[in-house]
């Protein structure tokens, strides 16, 4: 066997050796010399005596390897022999491939340490934990898997490898099959054939895969999701593999919950807390790009005040828990008539604003109408026994006839409301003098066409 060939630690161990035992040599030696006219016979033999027992006392402070050193085997061979047979593919040959004994496993392996956790942003993150695993173990296919807490099952969140598309629309219940197995119990599952999570595929993508390495994202008992390795080659993976997956699965799980902690902590100061819409704060952040994309594009963009009529009566008759229970429920109303480019924003009490891109004003006429006769013809029930309804006011502004920024155009929208709203107070009681013209102040005098807006 070529001394290139010997572990580094037998190696290390032969140098310690020799570093020691040379002075001391050298020392014994000299010591001799000196004293060889001091001593008689019987001196040296006890002497001799002395350096045995010292010889054997040392067992137990250096521990001596039972194989001689010679003898040693490289490690990649060591490993092959020492490694037990493993569930799912008991005879597969080890990935050819040692890590340990590899310097840019090792280097690869600092830098997953120091890089994973670097970013706040999960899209980064679950990058970052990709590329590094790609550096160390094999794969064909790396899917992250991360919880749905609303539905309780697990969902792709970052494909790499072998067919992305095939997995896309893949869910899987929490505690079911592999990914979810895992990801509930906090356990890895390593060289088993990943038939289960693979069924959920096309039918001409089953037969692609045949082993797998599965590692839990979990923070303090909460489950996270799923790292989730398949592989389409007969190799198992070996110790080095399984230890370095739950290294990275350690590590990833504090990142990846530093940024879903961190994307909770942003939506939430952007959130208002009894409706669940977007709140001012909100308002302002996408009204800007909205302009400046209107602006760059020449497009349209309306926007709409709304406010309840008459809402102090609710909260004064049945008290404010019932009030904030009415709220969420004409938001929830108002924002199922949104379209997914619109923003609705609760604004402050009893007020929603909304933001409507490439909507012109005629649109919005149609629009805002539509919401009057939803939100009136509504019952809401409030959890009091009695089914409660109420009207709104709308006011529209539209940029740039009514103003050039959000707060111009939030006057511009206020003044109107408040002309309708005065005008509808009026109608409850007159409704034969006010009943014609009761829309048009409120809408700027746009004209009456359909609603077809884009998006």
């Amino acid at each position: 066997m070529d001394w290139q060939d010997w572990p580094a630690k037998v190696k290390l161990y032969i140098a310690a050796v020799v570093a020691v035992a040379l002075p001391i040599f050298a020392w014994t030696v000299h010591a001799l010399i000196q004293l060889r006219q001091v001593f008689a016979w019987q001196d040296w033999l006890s002497l001799a005596a002395l350096i045995a027992v010292a010889s054997l006392s040392s067992k137990w402070v250096v521990r001596i390897p039972r194989t001689p050193i010679w003898m040693a085997a490289p490690k990649e061979y060591r490993d092959r022999k020492r490694m037990p047979d493993i569930v799912g593919v008991p005879h597969a040959p080890v990935f050819s491939d040692s890590i340990s004994e590899s310097q840019r496993e090792v280097f690869a392996l600092f830098e997953i340490l120091q890089t994973i956790g670097n970013s706040l942003s999960r899209p980064d993150t679950l990058t970052i934990i990709a590329s590094k695993i790609e550096k160390v173990i094999p794969f064909s296919t790396l899917v992250i898997y991360l919880v749905d807490d609303g539905q309780g099952v697990l969902r792709p969140a970052y494909i790499t490898g072998q067919n992305p598309d095939a997995f896309k629309e893949v869910s899987i219940e929490l505690g079911t099959r592999l990914a979810g197995w895992v990801a509930a119990n906090n356990r890895m599952i390593y060289n088993v054939h990943p038939g289960t999570d693979v069924m959920l595929l096309p039918e001409q993508f089953r037969k692609s895969y045949h082993n797998s390495i599965l590692a839990p994202l979990v923070h303090e008992e909460r489950p996270l999701g799923t790292i989730a390795l398949y592989w389409s080659g007969n190799e198992r993976y070996s110790h080095d593999h399984v230890w370095l997956m739950e290294l990275i699965a350690n590590r990833s799980s504090i990142a990846l919950y530093n940024a879903i902690r961190f994307e909770e902590i942003q939506e939430d100061a952007l959130t208002d807390r009894l409706t669940g819409l977007a709140n001012s704060r909100f308002l302002y952040i996408f009204f800007e790009q909205t302009l400046s994309e209107a602006k760059r594009y020449d497009e349209p963009l309306t926007v709409i005040e709304m406010d309840l009529d008459d809402f102090k009566s609710v909260n004064d008759r049945f008290g404010h828990h019932v009030g904030d229970r009415f709220l969420k429920e004409v938001g929830r109303i108002l924002k199922a008539e949104m379209r997914d480019s619109d923003v609705l924003v609760r604004y402050a009490g009893d007020e929603f604003i909304a933001v409507l891109p490439k909507t012109t004003m005629e649109q919005a006429v149609q629009f805002s109408r539509r919401l009057q006769e939803v939100v009136e013809r509504s019952d809401i029930d409030v959890g009091i026994g009695k089914m409660l309804s109420v009207g709104i006011s709308l006011g529209l502004a539209a940029f740039s006839a009514d103003g050039d920024d959000l707060d111009s155009l939030l006057m511009a929208a206020d003044r109107n409301m408040y002309v309708q709203k005065s005008l509808r107070k009026m109608r409850r009681l007159r409704p034969e003098e006010s009943d014609r013209n009761v829309h048009k102040p409120s809408f700027s005098g746009a004209e009456d066409k359909a609603d077809h807006r884009v998006g």
